[in-house]
């Protein structure tokens, strides 16, 4: 049998020692019961006298100074078992004192071993080491983008190379961009204008190289039309107030004289009294020159630095101008990106190149390659310039407006404006 712990009254553990050879004797030579060497034992124990105890079961009274019968089942003495055996009982009433049976029905707490746990970690130093952790992130990221941007010069952050950032504004440095094949020769024409420029005044500071600022133009026909490349070296003056009224004739003879020098002749006349200037043996173009313009630059490229699809359309759209006015078109600029359907059924498509100071529509029907000439405007068009063809194509078209707004014209008997 099993080493148990029962309880006395109060709640106390009482362990009842119970040797197995022991018992394993008394049952064998006096026949005894387990339940007669268990009475056995409460039985040795001091009696201690209680408070009545209230008790709602059934056969005892609330408060009894004299205990009552209870009838418990008791195995008869009678061939008792061995311990090795199981025991099975046959139910026998057994009268029992009232505190006995109090004895018995208290529940046996079963003393456990308690587990005793570390205290655990609180999550505010993580939570302080993360909030650290964002805060010098942001300050380096911080720190970083005013030292790459200039805010905060440091000598770690150079200058950003002009081939990787096309500025559309003037390059505040002398040095050229990184050069590719065929610029040298470009760069040194534009570093000789330079020079005539430096040996005559001493305000070079405010002389700027450029990179893509400006483009020359240069005869894409017979009849002389211009159209812009694409790739450019160049300077630009910055003026300070008014000096321009003086100064930028002084910068125009000096940089006509600086290309007379290196081999360049007349090559054409742009818009607003402008020149341009070509070197015939090299196929280097400069320009423009203007001695009254408060905008003072020059840019020279290579003629061949087009771009052969957009100098396709230029053609193209002159051909239909001069179809049209009677007349050839001196100058335009225009990109293949900026064709875009129009008509009632989108079956047209159109586009708008920019001239002499307006606007000039073209279109065509997207299963036809030669264009038609519409009209050149600086403001919406009076109605009476748009037949039934003109109306049929350019009916909501929006590719003249940056805000994508249908094209419309002006109703001259009503003065009021309304959709083509």
């Amino acid at each position: 049998m099993d080493n148990s712990e029962d309880k006395m009254p109060g709640g106390v553990a009482k362990k009842i020692d119970v040797s197995l050879d022991e018992t394993e004797k008394q049952f064998n030579e006096d026949e005894k019961t387990l339940e007669d060497i268990i009475d056995e034992e409460l039985a040795s124990e001091p009696v201690e006298e209680s408070e009545p105890v209230r008790n709602s079961d059934e056969g005892l009274s609330e408060e009894t100074s004299e205990p009552e019968s209870v009838e418990i089942p008791r195995a008869p003495e009678k061939d008792a078992p061995k311990l090795d055996e199981p025991v099975e009982l046959e139910e026998e009433p057994v009268k029992i004192s009232e505190k006995e049976a109090e004895e018995i029905r208290e529940p046996v707490v079963e003393e456990r071993p308690v587990k005793v746990y570390g205290k655990r970690k609180s999550g505010k130093g993580l939570i302080i080491f993360l909030v650290i952790l964002i805060i010098l992130l942001v300050a380096g990221f911080a720190v970083y983008y005013c030292l790459s941007t200039g805010v905060v010069k440091s000598d770690l952050f150079g200058e950003k190379a002009d081939n990787c950032i096309k500025p559309a504004d003037p390059v505040d440095k002398k040095e050229t961009p990184n050069m590719v094949s065929g610029d040298e020769k470009v760069i040194e024409i534009v570093n000789g204008i330079r020079a005539e420029i430096e040996r005559n005044h001493d305000k070079s500071a405010n002389l700027i190289t450029t990179y893509n600022h400006t483009f020359p133009l240069h005869k894409i026909n017979e009849d002389g039309t211009l159209f812009a490349l694409n790739k450019s070296y160049g300077l630009y003056y910055q003026f300070n107030g008014d000096e321009w009224v003086e100064f930028a004739p002084q910068l125009n003879s000096e940089a006509t004289k600086a290309l007379t020098d290196l081999g360049f002749a007349e090559y054409a006349d742009g818009p607003f009294e402008t020149k341009y200037y070509i070197n015939n043996d090299s196929g280097i173009i400069c320009g423009p020159l203007s001695p009254s313009s408060s905008f003072w630059s020059v840019s020279c490229a290579n003629e061949n630095w087009i771009s052969e699809e957009n100098e396709k359309l230029a053609t193209n759209l002159a051909d239909a101008y001069k179809t049209k006015k009677g007349e050839p078109m001196k100058y335009l600029t225009v990109e293949k990106e900026k064709i875009s359907e129009s008509g009632k059924n989108k079956n047209y498509e159109a586009v708008m190149a920019q001239g002499y100071g307006a606007a000039e529509i073209f279109y065509k029907k997207k299963t036809d390659t030669k264009w038609t000439y519409a009209f050149g405007a600086q403001d919406i068009p009076s109605c009476l310039l748009f037949d039934e063809e003109m109306r049929e194509a350019l009916s909501g078209w929006t590719g003249h407006s940056s805000i994508g707004k249908a094209m419309t014209c002006i109703n001259e008997a009503t003065g009021v404006e309304e959709e083509v």
